[in-house]
Formats: C-alpha cells, structure tokens, sequence
C-alpha cells in the first residue's frame, strides 16, 4: 500500500536525527501496521516487546520477537510476530507452561511540534489468532518516562471480547477487535518531550489464547504554550539613600521566559516614576527603560536586570512602584521599594584599638580604623596627639595620615618624635571640621632612640700567626636595643675597610652584650701580614661599626744569633752560661720557635762537650755545661733548621793555676817561727796539689810576718 511505503519510509529515516523516537511533528496521524516485518522477529524501529512481567519499561524490553507464525499450530509459548502473509502481520503473544503472562508492546513517540501536546487519539485493533479455554484481555497504557504507566480503560479489551472454546488456529478471518477516538487527554507535552503508548496482552498458562496488536494510528492535538515572564525576586527593596546623596545603589533581579512568541524578539523593562532600570551593569546604562533580546527558541535563561532609585528626589517614602516588563506575547513585573532620608548629624568615631611601643629612630606605621555619620566633601586623617594625650582644637595639625574616604586609614608616626608614654590618635575630618569624639582608648609610648657608641682598640698579643683584637662597648643602645657586639676582620690588601658580609670579612661576635673593654683572640692568622679590623655593635637591624685599626702579624725567625758568650774560660770547666736566640729579620726574638738548636766548636785545637743541643724557649736556647778540654782560643757556631746560623766571639782558654800547698790559719795570730807543721795524708789545714808527683816539706827559718788574718795563707 502506498501509505505504508510512506510510514516504512518516515520510520527508516527519523531514527538518524530524533535519537530513535516516532516523532509527532503535526495534526496528521501516526500509523503503525507491522506489515514491514515480513515473516521476521524484528520490530519496527520504536517498538519493542516487554515479556512476562507485570513492570514492564521501554528500556529493559526487547526490539524482537521470540517467534513468528503464519500459518499451522504454533504451541510454543513466547511473543509473536502473527500473519496470514509475509505482507500483513501483527505483534502480540501467547504463553505456556514455561512463558508467563503479561506481555507487553510499547511504542516510543516525541513531541516534534513548537506546541505543547495535549491529547493523542489512538486507533487500534486486538486479532485473535487462536482460540483457546483460557480467557484473554488487553489493558491500555500510557507513560512520560518509560516506566511509570497511567492506565486508559478507554483503551482496554475485556475478556468477553474474546470469547473461549476449544484450541484452534485462524491466521485469516479470527477474531478482531477495533477499538477507536481512544482520547489521552490533559496532557502537556513540551517540545522535544516524550510520550510512550503500551498495550497489555494477558493471556494464561498452556491454555493460552494468541492475541496481537493492529493497525495503530496516534493523531496529536497541540495547544500554543502559554508565554511566560519570571522574574526572581518579584519585590527588590532598600532603594535608599540620604538627600542629596543620590541615585542610590543598585539592586538586580533576573529574568528568566518560556514560550515566547517565536522568532525571537525584545522583552523591554520600563521604569517607574521614581526608578530606573539598566541591563548593562550596576553601575551603568541606567536609563527609562532597557531591553533584552530573545532567539528564536522562545526562551530566555537566568538575565540580569539592574534598578536604582533616581537622584534628586525628596525626603519621602517611594514604595509600590513597579518595573514593568513586556514582550513576547505577554507581560510581568517587579516591585520596587525605597527612600530617601534625612542626613545625619556629622560624627566620627575613632575605633579602640592598642599601638606601640615603638623607637622615634624610624618611622612606624600604624592602621586606625573609624565609622562616621553624616555627609562629607573633604578626605578623613589620622590625628596624633601630644606625649601627655592633648590633641590640637582642629582638623589640620598633628596630621600623620594622607587623606582616606574609607576605614581603615594607614598612619605614619615620624621619626625623631618627642619621646613619650601618654600618645593617642584620633580620626577627623577636613569638610566640614569634625573631629572625633572619641581616640583609640588607649596610651603608647614612643620611646627615644640612644644611638650605641662602640671603639676599636689597638690589638694586643701579636705573634707570627696570633693576635687579640680590643674593642670599648662604651654605650649601649636604646630603641632598638643592643643586642650583639663583636668585631669584623680581614686582610688589608683584600678589604682594608672591613664591614660585615663585606669582601673576605670575618664576622666574630662575641660573647654577652655589657658595656665596658672587650677581645677577641684570633689564631690561624697568616705570618707577616696586615689585619684590618673594626669593633661593632648589632641591633637587629643595624651594625655600628668603632674606626678601622689595623696590625700586621710578625714574620718568623730567620736567623740565630748568641748572647753573653764568655770571653774566658778554662781548661775542663763549664764556660759561664750563655744563650743563643732565634731572631726574626727585624732582629727581635721570635718568641714562637720551639726548634732544637745545637752548638759545635767552630774552631780552636781541643773538643767541646756538654749538652750541645737544647730546645728553644720562646725563642731562646740556654747553654750551660759547654767546656773544652784543651787551652785555646776558640769559636763556637750555632744551627737549627733552616735558620742562618751564627758564630761566637773568641773564647780563650786557659789551664787552671796549681796550688802547691794551702793552709788554712783560721784566725791564729802567728807571732813566732819556725811554724813547723806537718802535712798528713788527709789534711785538714793543709792541702798539697795532688798534680804534684812527690811531696816534701822543709821547714823554713825564714822570717814571719805575723798579722791576724780572716783566712790566710802561708
């Protein structure tokens, strides 16, 4: 049939681009007939079968049949594609023992019309294809979602209409039951919304009568959607501000519209006596009326509109206005609230808060926040007061602030401040003068900066690879305290002005932070080099430095050199003691050497023995037990190291005299002679030389000189 092929035709292509709904784009009917099927199990795109379930939904069932029959006795239990032909067919089901009733069959419909859907008038017919004891029915449904179903009883077959009576197949002239105007009114289905038809097939057990459904037509009725304007909120209020402040702020609503006239258009909002209206900004745009465009959908998404309260109006209440809002077939509107009040009286408070303490050596900072009544032309200031908390009679002096229109203002306490502990700050205002009737509540001080006075010292202590540096901390600083004290040091030829984190500086504090003399020890210093060197104070923010002073390390001993080298000395005795010193090029002693320095005869005939090697004492080697062994004149050299070495004076050397014979007369006053007295072999008074190979003695009558001696000799 022609109109067939057409349907075959609109369901082959509205798949591709309505997303596998039966669109209902007008007035004209719908029609389904199954012929397309043939003798297939496949259904027609949009339909599908529900099997054995009394909660079917249009996206568990399924898009085939179990079976098809055309002709015979089918007894299999199962949903069918029933016919006579492979041209004409229907859906439907018959259960068994082991496939359950219901059955159902859905067809899946759009609304495509710019209107709303509100009733469907479905056509339909219910074909028997066998007859059996068990009674049939088919109930009639309707769905917005697939799965919850609103039963039509208008659409319904009851079981009389399909009357019982032994098994037998007719797939030509069976029964059938047209049913048609079944009306599915109240409905109102938006564009683009979805509608699902359902028929319920129940039959029962292996008894089971065969029923399908037929030559469905579906005919939409559309009704034009009612245009609607919702603005959110319907009532703006606190439209305010003080006489001659005006406009006030603004407020804003949005406006969201459905169902307009389509096309697109204008929507225009239209001021009131009193108000304005922008859809700009809230700050812009603001005129007697304003306008929002639509597109052709109709519709108009969540757009702001903006109302203000003209300026120039009176002292007044202008409440129960409205904006009016219009276009697009219909019209909606807001109300809009306000005032205009009377000026307050001009007052400033200062908010309370705490500051300080702080230094008067820099500037310091503060925020100071305010609230204020009133109207002003001119700019809000910070005030300071005096060090006892008296503020000036006026808006202009003591001002530590630029000039704010808002709280908080940022203020600057200057430097060099008269020190203090009763200051306060307040808030004034220029136009008109007005100061505020309160300060922050409580007292700071500024506290008076003592500037640290700090010395360096000559350094103290110096050796080939030492030093102690001196500094005086004479007096401490105050605001900011004092808080480390220590010295800065480098090599003149690298930075002969050393400040610290200068170029090869060394930074030493040291310990404590007392006024009065202070030192530094330094070790590891390199040798004959010049020092640079300050004394400083910290106080956490700023380094005060004493005046540069330097010293120059000593150089090591390079030679040595002999002290009090006896001119005499005799035959097996020790030379009278003696030193040699190791001696720096400026020929002072190198109190740093520790090197073992030895002595050897340089010449003269005989040896020279005793300690000959002796370990330096800062610098100097003493040598007391050198003698020689033979009379001579002689020199001695010295060594150590690598040091030039040096030569003694001449020493001359002599035997020891020999005493033949010694008496001791004590204190005997001898008045005669001859004195005879004999030697024994271990005298007492007298001693003969033992270098004498034989002894003898003679007495002598010679004449005595007789004197009274302390120890006297004979």
């Amino acid at each position: 049939m022609k109109k067939l092929y057409l349907f075959i035709g609109i369901l082959t292509f509205l798949p591709v681009f309505l997303f596998s709904q039966t669109s209902i784009p007008n007035t004209t009917a719908i029609t389904q007939n199954f012929d397309a099927m043939a003798a297939t199990t496949t259904l027609p795109t949009n339909w599908k079968m529900h099997a054995s379930t009394a909660s079917p939904t249009y996206t568990a069932a399924s898009s085939t049949v179990t079976q098809q029959a055309s002709s015979g006795s089918p007894a299999t239990g199962g949903t069918y594609n029933f016919g006579s032909s492979a041209s004409e067919r229907a859906v439907g089901a018959m259960t068994s023992g082991g496939f359950a009733s219901p059955n159902s069959l859905i067809g899946y419909f759009r609304n495509t019309n710019s209107n709303n859907l509100t009733q469907l008038s479905v056509n339909y017919a219910a074909e028997r294809y066998r007859i059996n004891t068990a009674a049939a029915s088919v109930q009639f449904f309707y769905s917005l979602n697939g799965s919850t179903w609103v039963a039509v009883s208008a659409g319904d077959i009851a079981t009389s209409s399909f009357p019982t009576g032994t098994s037998a197949y007719n797939f030509t002239t069976g029964t059938k039951v047209s049913l048609t105007g079944i009306v599915i009114s109240g409905l109102n289905i938006a564009q683009n919304a979805d509608i699902y038809l359902r028929w319920n097939i129940n039959t029962t057990g292996g008894n089971s009568q065969g029923i399908a459904i037929d030559d469905i037509s579906v005919t939409g009725t559309f009704v034009a959607a009612t245009p609607v304007i919702t603005p959110s909120p319907t009532t703006l209020s606190g439209l305010t501000y003080i006489l001659g402040a005006g406009p006030s702020a603004a407020a804003s609503f949005t406006v969201s519209a459905s169902n307009l006239t389509s096309g697109g258009g204008t929507l225009t909002f239209s001021e009131s006596t009193d108000y304005e209206v922008s859809t700009i900004n809230a700050t812009s745009g603001f005129g007697a009326s304003a306008t929002l465009t639509y597109t052709g959908t109709g519709s108009l998404t969540s757009n702001t509109v903006w109302v203000r309260l003209k300026s120039g109006r009176a002292v007044a209440t202008y409440n129960g206005q409205t904006i009016g809002i219009s276009g697009g077939g219909t019209t909606s509107s807001v109300t809009v609230e306000g005032s205009v009040t009377t000026p307050p009286s001009n007052t400033i408070s200062t908010t309370a808060a705490s500051y300080g303490p702080f230094c008067n050596a820099t500037t310091n900072n503060i925020s100071v926040a305010f609230t204020s009544t009133g109207s002003y032309t001119g700019n809000f200031f910070v005030q300071i007061s005096n060090n006892v908390g008296l503020f000036p009679g006026n808006s202009t002096a003591n001002l530590i602030s630029l000039g704010s229109a808002t709280s908080p203002i940022s203020a600057t306490i200057p430097a060099a401040q008269t020190a203090g502990t009763g200051y306060r700050v307040r808030v004034v205002n220029e136009t008109p003068a007005t100061q505020s009737g309160n300060d922050n509540g409580t007292n700071f001080t500024v506290t008076a900066a003592v500037i640290p006075i700090v010395t360096s010292n000559v350094a103290t202590i110096i050796t080939t690879t030492t030093a102690t540096l001196n500094g005086n901390f004479g007096t401490a600083g105050v605001c900011p305290a004092t808080t480390e004290k220590g010295f800065v040091y480098s090599q003149t030829a690298t930075n002969a002005d050393p400040i610290v984190s200068g170029t090869g500086v060394t930074t030493t504090p040291v310990a404590g932070v007392t006024t009065g003399v202070f030192n530094l020890p330094l070790t590891s210093l390199a040798t004959g080099t010049g020092y640079s060197y300050k004394a400083y104070v910290y106080n956490g923010t700023t380094y005060t430095y004493g005046a540069v002073k330097t010293f120059t390390t000593l150089l090591p001993a390079d030679r040595l050199a002999f002290v009090g080298v006896p001119a005499t000395g005799n035959v097996g005795a020790n030379l009278t003691s003696f030193t040699v010193e190791a001696r720096r090029p400026d020929n002072s002693v190198d109190n740093a050497y520790t090197g073992n320095i030895t002595i050897s005869k340089a010449t003269g005939s005989g040896a020279l023995s005793g300690t000959l090697t002796v370990a330096a004492v800062a610098g100097v080697a003493t040598f007391s037990t050198a003698q020689f062994d033979a009379a001579d004149t002689y020199t001695i050299s010295a060594a150590s190291g690598s040091l030039t070495g040096a030569t003694s004076g001449n020493i001359l050397v002599s035997l020891v005299p020999s005493i033949i014979y010694q008496h001791n007369f004590g204190t005997t006053t001898i008045d005669t002679h001859p004195y005879i007295v004999s030697p024994t072999a271990t005298p007492v008074l007298g001693i003969f030389n033992t270098n004498l190979s034989s002894n003898s003695w003679t007495n002598s009558n010679s004449a005595w000189t007789s004197f009274t001696g302390s120890d006297g000799q004979a």
